[in-house]
């Protein structure tokens, strides 16, 4: 007999012929791989009970009409599900909608509308002649930003190329403005800090000129935040390698030139003007009496406006894993789970006769969305590492532009060298001709079973940075590996990369430093740090660590079956969706299971199958 308990106190009145349906998918054989959303829709009759377990929807004053309220389905004393009812529209009868449990409340949530927590560093003035960054008031903020970037706790700091920017006016001045518009946190190298110049340098003053930070918040985080207690464990945070990744993150409303932007004069005849540079915070209206404004922001305000289920099934199609349903949610890489011996016999289940087919192997391709190959014919000058090449085109006396190879990647850069100025400085344009980042597509006459994801790493690039906010000439460049991203719209996917500590810049000569993210498992030295590589291909790379056994399987033939098979309910309830099926001498993965239930009892189960 069916039982409906809302609120843990009210057994709902059921029509006597009432029928449930049931489907279940397996995720690990889904494209998306996450649960998917589950809903029954039904009628229940208006009687006095059901009325007052949704606050009696039919009187006037009730404010409860589509009200929602937690819900059990039982069936013979074991609960089939757990869940909410929605109650949709009160006339003849009552309409509502069952949602299974299935998923987190913040699944379909964009990502900068999920709490992830807020951090305050004390206060600063509003006014932006009074705005010192060496003072006292602003210790607390200066010091914990240097901190965090070199510690990446709680979020990393890192500086980003924002592609499409190009130096605005003479090259000879404003090196501050154009540091700001051309990257996100911006590193002085030379400082090591977030200040443009010293203070006292021609230009600008270290009292006002710094970075504004926009954080970047590892993944293991946003899990976290984003599920809570309902996540068994999270292997974003269990593995040594995916713990380091982080989103960059870009789209702070108040991360514009007319609100971080302002100008002191500073007193006498020449009346110089000075750029000011607010700190990056939520608001700008919480004035206290002193005219001081706190200094805190919440890690939800730098984040894109993205379905958090999209991120995360663009996550496991990266790292091929799946998000499995139950009590709790359980995260697996599929090279687990396809490994995993735990099976059901089905032999003496089956009614009637199955329907054999079978299912063609295909091509299996990952690749990220956006990213493509190049052509790879031309005449290439390779090296062992990006620092190699660097030195190279910096030493060319070649003024055309000059392709080179990344051996250990495969990714190659077009280079430009130009000497400019009457002290002769070296000027590099580097662009990247092929993407390590796009995947390697044979010719095969199968058809192709693509996993595309729409977030993806950032592309590598060396790229030019400075010091100096004023000289006399031109400003000299100096040059480091960063990732380069386009200034993305707030609704496009999140770019993911790895935390990579502190790397030497290229022409330092083994002193100056920076926060660096990386795509790859090895630096552009050529020195070794992770065992995971974010590119698609080579070693250690995506598809040779975690996509192995699904590609093993998608291109072999396999059987499919289509039968009915008589299982308790207590079978169905116990039954885990990724346990293997021994049937007839093979082996099967559980695709689909298709069930009813009525007063009476459960109906057969129809059940799709496909060959482990």
């Amino acid at each position: 007999m069916i039982e409906i308990i809302v609120n843990r106190s009210f057994n709902l009145q059921l029509p006597i012929d009432m029928t449930l349906q049931f489907i279940e998918e397996n995720p690990l054989l889904v494209a998306d791989r996450i649960p998917s959303l589950y809903t029954l829709s039904f009628e229940l009759p208006p009687t006095a009970l059901n009325l007052k377990a949704f606050g009696f929807p039919n009187r006037v004053s009730s404010i409860s009409v589509k009200r929602i309220v937690p819900a059990e389905i039982i069936h013979s004393g074991l609960v089939v599900s757990r869940g909410e009812l929605i109650l949709l529209e009160t006339s003849q009868s009552l309409k509502v909608q069952f949602k299974g449990s299935r998923e987190s409340g913040n699944l379909r949530k964009e990502l900068n509308n999920i709490d992830m927590g807020e951090h305050e560093y004390g206060q600063f003035p509003k006014n932006q002649e009074d705005l010192d960054y060496t003072s006292p008031l602003l210790e607390e903020y200066t010091v914990s930003m240097r901190s965090i970037a070199y510690s990446a706790n709680p979020y990393a700091i890192a500086p980003v190329k924002i592609l499409g920017t190009e130096w605005e006016g003479k090259e000879l001045k404003n090196g501050f403005l154009n540091a700001m518009k051309q990257y996100i946190n911006f590193w002085n190298p030379s400082r090591d800090n977030l200040f443009f110049e010293d203070n006292g340098s021609a230009g600008t003053s270290r009292a006002y000129t710094r970075t504004p930070v926009l954080p970047f918040p590892f993944i293991k985080d946003i899990i976290n935040s984003a599920f809570g207690e309902t996540l068994e464990s999270n292997p974003f945070e269990n593995d040594v390698d995916l713990a380091r990744l982080v989103t960059i993150a870009m789209n702070h409303k108040h991360n514009t030139m007319g609100t971080l932007l302002g100008y002191y004069i500073v007193p006498g005849p020449a009346g110089r003007k000075y750029p000011v540079m607010f700190p990056l915070v939520d608001s700008y209206d919480d004035v206290d009496n002193d005219g001081l404004l706190p200094l805190k922001y919440k890690m939800q305000s730098f984040m894109q406006q993205y379905l958090f289920a999209d991120f995360l099934k663009d996550l496991m199609k990266i790292f091929c894993m799946t998000t499995f349903p139950g009590i709790k949610y359980k995260m697996e890489f599929n090279n687990t789970v396809m490994g995993w011996k735990e099976r059901v016999n089905w032999d003496d289940k089956l009614t009637g006769l199955p329907v054999f087919t079978k299912e063609e192997a295909k091509k299996y391709v990952f690749k990220y969305s956006g990213v493509e190959s190049s052509n790879k014919d031309v005449i290439l000058n390779k090296y062992s590492n990006v620092k190699a090449i660097f030195d190279a085109a910096y030493e060319t006396e070649n003024d055309d532009a000059v392709v080179y190879e990344d051996e250990s990647t495969g990714a190659q850069y077009s280079i430009t060298r130009t000497l400019r100025g009457e002290e002769s400085f070296v000027f590099l344009y580097s662009e990247v001709k092929n993407d390590p980042l796009a995947t390697k597509e044979d010719d095969s006459e199968l058809d192709k079973l693509e996993v595309v994801s729409r977030v993806r790493p950032a592309t590598m690039n060396i790229q030019d940075y400075w010091e100096k906010d004023l000289t006399g000439e031109l400003i000299p460049r100096k040059y480091w590996f960063v990732p380069q991203i386009s200034n993305t719209a707030l609704t496009e996917a999140p770019y993911i990369m790895f935390w990579a500590g502190f790397k030497y810049t290229f022409d330092s000569g083994g002193i100056t430093t920076y926060p660096c993210l990386l795509a790859h498992h090895t630096d552009q030295y050529g020195a070794k740090h992770l065992n995971t590589s974010l590119h698609p291909d080579g070693p250690e790379g995506l598809i040779e660590k975690f996509h192995g056994s699904m590609k093993a399987w998608v291109e072999k033939d396999k059987m499919r079956v289509k039968g009915s098979f008589r299982l308790t309910l207590l079978e169905i309830i116990q039954l885990k969706i990724w346990v293997k099926v021994y049937f007839q001498g093979r082996l099967f993965y559980i695709e689909k299971l298709d069930y009813s239930l009525t007063n009476k009892g459960v109906s057969l189960v129809d059940v799709d199958l496909i060959e482990c």
